[in-house]
């Protein structure tokens, strides 16, 4: 789904010599809206359009920018990387290899630093919430090191590597197993060996109330 109401589906064949790739966009009813020939059958990927956008590369400066679904461009290409939006938000690359984050306007809402950076998800049409997720070289200790980062920039230390936020919520491993971590940073639940994604309604092992709902599968 794109975000705006919309799906992606492609094709993939062979002549006998070269693969090829057209891709399509369906509305809500099944019907396929018509793209330009360049964007139909483009090399650029389309797995990354997103609420009514996809990030796409200049062919001639080799810059990241992104595109409507008609290839008009929305912002002009001046990054070295650019990833998909994810409610709201994009990460995108300067020409030091460091990430930011950008708004829907291309406004920075989160200046360029060295860390890895990766957005909060959440169910199309809500806004991400939660903390991002960083991974860092440290190269005094000659490893990496984890954790999660605020919107205003404060930075909280994880001992191991950790998932991003999903509505709100993330999964941490330990030695013990999988728990739940809201967005402050509290601990929810008691170990799991496996804990899934929270969804917006509700669903999964631990309600957005913090209502915790055990499965247990019985053996033969």
């Amino acid at each position: 789904a794109t975000g705006d109401g919309h799906f992606l589906a492609c094709d993939h064949w062979s002549d006998g010599e070269l693969g090829h790739t057209s891709w399509y966009l369906l509305s809500p009813d099944g019907s396929v809206v018509e793209l330009p020939e360049t964007v139909a059958t483009s090399s650029n990927s389309w797995q990354g359009l997103n609420e009514g956008v996809c990030p796409w590369k200049d062919e001639e400066t080799g810059l990241w920018g992104y595109v409507d679904v008609q290839g008009n461009w929305v912002m002009e290409p001046v990054w070295t990387a650019a990833e998909a939006f994810e409610g709201g938000y994009a990460v995108l690359w300067d020409d030091q290899e460091r990430r930011g984050v950008i708004d829907g306007r291309g406004n920075l809402v989160l200046p360029f630093q060295d860390k890895w950076l990766e957005l909060p998800r959440c169910s199309p049409g809500c806004e991400a919430k939660g903390l991002i997720r960083w991974e860092e070289w440290d190269e005094e200790r000659q490893e990496y090191s984890y954790g999660y980062l605020d919107w205003d920039g404060t930075v909280y230390p994880m001992d191991g590597e950790v998932p991003c936020f999903y509505n709100g919520f993330a999964t941490v491993w330990d030695h013990g197993g999988e728990y739940y971590l809201n967005a402050d940073l509290q601990r929810l639940t008691e170990c799991f060996s496996w804990c899934s994604d929270i969804t917006s309604d509700g669903r999964g092992f631990v309600g957005l109330d913090g209502k915790i709902y055990r499965i247990e599968f019985l053996g033969r």
